[in-house]
């Protein structure tokens, strides 16, 4: 449940980025959302996402995101520590 609010929350405040990728499918794939990166286009999943990251050591991906040169993945990355 925690997973379906945090992509649905992450769909709605970030999906006119421009880097940011709203899933054409959104009903057959509810956890999952993508980022423009300079490589290419990657697709996230979020399933088990909020979960994983409900300990109090903050993960390595978080803290990845957090110094990213994109902006829509450092607002990400914070929204998860919150």
């Amino acid at each position: 449940k925690g997973d379906d609010k945090y992509t649905e929350k992450a769909i709605r405040d970030n999906e006119r980025h421009p880097r940011f990728i709203k899933p054409k499918f959104v009903r057959e794939n509810p956890l999952q959302f993508g980022i423009r990166h300079y490589a290419g286009d990657v697709m996230y999943s979020t399933e088990g996402f909020t979960e994983k990251n409900s300990s109090s050591e903050a993960p390595e991906v978080l803290e990845l995101m957090s110094k990213s040169g994109i902006g829509v993945l450092r607002d990400l990355a914070r929204e998860a520590e919150t």
